[in-house]
């Protein structure tokens, strides 16, 4: 397995480099931070609802949207990303989703042990630390290309301010809610321990943690062709059409008669769900399915959208929909289940419907 240990990169390469060397088939583990601090969007969100567009302008965010799901990040110098990038025939990634994500935690929860921070696995893709229940890393899968990508980063420090700026607020109660809500249940190693660790130090415990999956390492550069490659990826991620790509915000009104648009917000284990969706007589017309879920492979979810177009307003078919789509596609969602899509659904309509 080749090892990439590339220090810091101009913001966007960070998360680049991944998505290349997926989309070339070239498997690898990266250790790599931002140079400059970036914001990212998950691949199912709505940019509208995802971010504060406005501050990243006036305060020269650059923002991109990642193929890998979750919620909007801040990437800054104070994470160390490690990055799995694996075919999808490789054995190692044998198992459903979750047991994915528990086997490559397994490393960082280690890692966290030897810096002195007890740290435990919650489902579906968090790292929590058992003295105070607080959030201290977030992890992501996706299939890009032919493989299968697991991202996550050590948090050295965090900076609550910014990020609560970067999420759309309609007033500053509003953000000032935030910014406390990301105190209470996020923290870093410079917030447990008083202090940041060497990179150094936490780079060779991660190679070391990680080298009991994959075996021993071998080091390598980035090559030009994975560099072209982020380069045209770049251009794609950071492009206008693709961060308002397929995602909209339309709620809860009258088109035409008899032609409705509802949208509803549903949490589960695995992420909120967020429909918005069209109504027709007593039928769904055109359903769009996003927020901060995993669901793989990712473009799977058009077809479970459109798989949803002209079933009966009734929760018993739209479930059985859910269920029939998820028992004969090969495709998982992490800790959300048919149930959760379906209350994702009904809970957006109004109790007349």
């Amino acid at each position: 397995m080749k090892l990439y240990r590339l220090g810091m990169l101009p913001g966007f390469d960070s998360m680049l480099v991944f998505h290349a060397m997926a989309y070339l088939g070239m498997e690898g583990f990266v250790l790599v931070s931002p140079c400059e601090p970036i914001v990212t969007l998950g691949y199912f969100q709505d940019m509208k609802t995802g971010v504060d567009r406005d501050y990243c302008r006036r305060h020269g965010l650059g923002l991109m949207r990642r193929e890998v799901g979750g919620g909007t990040t801040l990437l800054d110098r104070n994470q160390i990303f490690y990055q799995v990038i694996l075919k999808k025939n490789n054995s190692i990634i044998a198992g459903d989703a979750l047991a994915l994500y528990r086997k490559f935690s397994q490393p960082v929860i280690d890692v966290y042990a030897d810096l002195g921070i007890k740290v435990r696995f919650k489902e579906v893709n968090d790292l929590l630390t058992v003295n105070g229940d607080r959030k201290i890393t977030g992890e992501g899968g996706a299939n890009i290309g032919d493989c299968i990508v697991f991202v996550g980063g050590i948090l050295l420090d965090f900076d609550y301010d910014t990020m609560s700026r970067v999420f759309p607020a309609p007033n500053e109660d509003y953000r000032s809610q935030l910014f406390e809500t990301l105190q209470k249940n996020v923290t870093s190693v410079k917030r447990e321990l008083g202090y940041i660790p060497s990179r150094e130090d936490v780079e060779n415990s991660l190679v070391r943690h990680f080298q009991g999956i994959f075996g021993s390492f071998e080091e390598a550069q980035v090559t030009p062709d994975i560099w072209a490659k982020a380069r045209e990826l770049e251009a794609f991620y950071t492009s206008e059409d693709f961060l308002a790509s397929k995602r909209r915000e339309q709620t809860g009104f009258k088109i035409a008669s008899g032609v409705h648009v509802y949208e509803n917000r549903h949490k589960a284990t695995g992420g909120t769900i967020h429909t918005v969706f069209e109504v027709q007589e007593d039928c769904l017309g055109k359903v769009n399915l996003y927020g901060d879920f995993t669901f793989l492979p990712k473009e799977r979810i058009i077809d479970l959208e459109n798989s949803l177009a002209g079933t009966r307003i009734n929760r018993e078919e739209i479930l059985h929909k859910f269920n029939q789509f998820f028992k004969y596609n090969e495709v998982e969602c992490p800790g959300i289940t048919p149930e959760d899509f379906t209350q994702a659904v009904m809970g957006g309509l109004p109790s007349i419907v």
